[in-house]
């Protein structure tokens, strides 16, 4: 069961002013002084409380899925990290420079939908809809406190290893917002379940998140597919491979992240290979010379043999165009991952989510 997430004690006293300004925000906002933007089109939000690592990415890429087939969707995110500024649409010769890492994956990972980014999300869905009017859903990426658009529909995500109840607000620990907020939410997921949880664990956390009635609770597990060839046509195994494959052809590997939540990551990949060097770098990190440094390093200790490099997907969007790397090339296979509901609430989940895409649909277009 997850303890409770460890503080900063040093910066303990700074939480309650943080808090404090974040309350009074929201007041503004919950009272009307502060003033919010909705859109007529299918809106939904998919964010969290909590600084990173609870699994939005593959949140909102189970959601695409669902949608691209039957609307015609986008995805409006802020492009974290990027070297840009205002509007940017993604296009096939994006780089991390010009998105950000996450938004450059969505846009690869499914190119039949529309990606874009901006820092202000009012003003990003005006120039959305401007340059793509055909656009019929919208999927705003870590938008929850971004209170100045108000979406139709909103999902939040709360790691099940780092509870929000257990946590701490910033800087002390990792809450965005107190636990509180998370009424505003419509949908709630537990992400990073153990597949096999109980009814009872399932019943304690809900009875610690104290959702209201209107709320739906799920509870959602990562599962690890295939792994992928980082630079395909280089590679020197299979395109797409699997961890018992590579420990069949007695294969040496080392593994390196820069990810919120690094440990899900190291530890599938030690399930099968106990003794892999690992590496952690920060989140969303971008690689340099002393980071290609340390990785070769590791990598050239590893015994003698077929030895490869694995690394996560949205780390690889780091590595695609860093010259750093090419001597690296062959080697590098990266991990796709996607998400399962628990317990059979899938169909549920599916239902709340088209339903509401489908009824909003129907009356803007009977306004």
């Amino acid at each position: 069961m997850p303890s409770k997430c460890p503080a900063r004690p040093l910066l303990l006293p700074l939480s309650p002013i943080f808090g404090g300004i974040v309350r009074f925000r929201n007041l503004l906002y919950d009272r009307g002084v502060c003033k919010t933007s909705a859109f007529e089109i299918p809106t939904i939000c998919i964010g969290n409380i909590s600084v990173g690592g609870t699994g939005k990415t593959p949140h909102a890429e189970y959601l695409t899925k669902l949608l691209q087939k039957q609307y015609k969707l986008a995805v409006l995110s802020r492009g974290y990290k990027r070297k840009t500024k205002g509007f940017v649409l993604a296009s096939k010769d994006s780089r991390v420079e010009d998105i950000g890492d996450e938004a450059l994956q969505m846009a690869g990972k499914f190119p039949g939908i529309t990606v874009a980014v901006h820092e202000n999300r009012v003003k990003g869905m005006q120039l959305l809809l401007k340059a793509r009017p055909e656009i019929q859903v919208v999927l705003l990426d870590d938008a929850f406190q971004h209170r100045r658009l108000k979406a139709g529909l909103s999902i939040v995500l709360t790691d099940y290893g780092r509870p929000v109840y257990d946590d701490f607000l910033l800087p002390a620990g990792n809450l965005r917002e107190t636990p509180r907020a998370l009424s505003r939410a419509d949908i709630v997921i537990c992400s990073k379940c153990p597949p096999d949880i109980s009814a009872e664990r399932r019943k304690q956390i809900a009875s610690r998140l104290a959702l209201k009635k209107r709320q739906n609770l799920f509870f959602s597990s990562i599962r690890y597919g295939k792994l992928r060839a980082g630079f395909p046509g280089k590679g020197a195994y299979s395109a797409q491979s699997s961890l018992a494959e590579l420990k069949q052809k007695n294969c040496k590997l080392m593994c390196f992240c820069g990810i919120a939540s690094p440990n899900s990551f190291i530890g599938w990949v030690r399930q099968s290979f106990p003794e892999a060097p690992a590496l952690i770098f920060p989140d969303h990190h971008e690689y340099k010379a002393s980071d290609l440094e340390k990785i070769y390093s590791a990598f050239e200790r590893l015994e003698n043999g077929n030895k490869c490099i694995i690394t996560t997907q949205k780390d690889h969007m780091h590595l695609k165009n860093n010259p750093l790397f090419e001597a690296l090339t062959p080697y590098i296979y990266y991990i796709e991952i996607d998400i399962h509901f628990v317990d059979g609430q899938e169909d549920v989940f599916k239902k709340l989510i088209t339903d509401y895409v489908r009824n909003h649909t129907k009356n803007a277009a009977m306004a």
